[in-house]
């Protein structure tokens, strides 16, 4: 993984769409350790 780059690349947009669909149920919560090897 690419670690300090924001940079909006496929395999990026990917995660957080996983992670989006993955936390619909639940509320939005800001600022949140989603993935730690980022």
């Amino acid at each position: 993984m690419v670690q300090n780059q924001h940079q909006e690349t496929p395999e990026f947009k990917a995660i957080q769409q996983k992670l989006e669909s993955l936390q619909l149920p639940t509320p939005p919560i800001p600022k949140t350790p989603k993935l730690p090897g980022l």
